[in-house]
């Protein structure tokens, strides 16, 4: 264990089952990469609180400064609990610094957060930052698989990271692929199936990822499951690649 990658100690490939039996693998952030993406949005948030400082400043000029304080008051009660309840939920599904790291927060299942999720995970952050610096939340992180701190374990959420490319640009390089050009030509359907097999092939099991692969054996022409698998992501590289897509 001591050769492990530090990278990989701290972001895991975790797998999981759906009701429907299909397994789907998240690849969950560690708190390092969550410490960097809040950083981001320390400062975002700053930024928005001086221009919410700007605003009533003019505001001020116009109906006097009492009424100023009070539009001051409320938008800062509006960025400080509701920025990442809004960015979060949903669709949306990350804030902007999470977003500028590939990071989105979903549920234990893989899928997007409700908004009474997104409000107790982030109302919750007021404990975690107990006794002081997130300390609280840290350990709670490092006390589980998923790192999930007191937010995300009331809520039922996990932080990971957006797309498979994102996934495994942390992770080594040395499983690479080199393109491959297909035997034959393959249409603009067969080209935009390909690429999107890459893109989501690592959120499938092993399993599931031979099986659809292995509807491409008459392409690739290989009968070991695991050769006809890496075949097609060549394939899937050369067409990412290629300008026809």
């Amino acid at each position: 264990m001591s050769g492990e990658p530090a990278q990989s100690k701290l972001d895991t490939l975790r797998t999981v089952e759906l009701p429907e039996g299909v397994e789907i693998q998240l690849r969950v952030a560690g708190p390092m990469v969550r410490a960097v993406a809040f950083i981001y949005d320390a400062l975002f948030i700053g930024l928005i609180f001086i221009a919410a400082g700007i605003l009533t400043s003019l505001s001020a000029l116009a109906w006097g400064g009492a009424i100023a304080e009070g539009i001051y008051l409320i938008l800062n009660f509006i960025i400080f609990w509701f920025y990442f309840v809004y960015f979060e939920s949903g669709k949306r599904s990350a804030t902007p610094g999470k977003r500028k790291l590939g990071l989105i927060v979903t549920t234990d299942t893989g899928g997007p957060i409700s908004a009474q999720q997104a409000l107790i995970r982030n109302f919750i952050r007021v404990i975690d930052f107990l006794p002081m610096g997130f300390l609280l939340g840290l350990v709670a992180s490092l006390s589980n698989k998923n790192f999930q701190r007191l937010g995300d374990l009331a809520a039922g959420t996990v932080v990971c990271y957006a797309k498979p490319a994102l996934a495994r640009a942390a992770m080594s390089r040395e499983n690479e692929l080199k393109p491959i050009a297909p035997r034959v030509p393959l249409n603009r359907n067969e080209q935009e199936a390909m690429v999107s097999f890459s893109e989501r092939q690592r959120m499938l099991s092993t399993q599931r990822r031979h099986e659809l692969a292995g509807h491409l054996q008459g392409l690739t022409r290989l009968e070991d499951p695991e050769e006809n698998y890496q075949r097609v992501m060549s394939i899937a590289a050369w067409v990412e690649e290629s300008s026809e897509v």
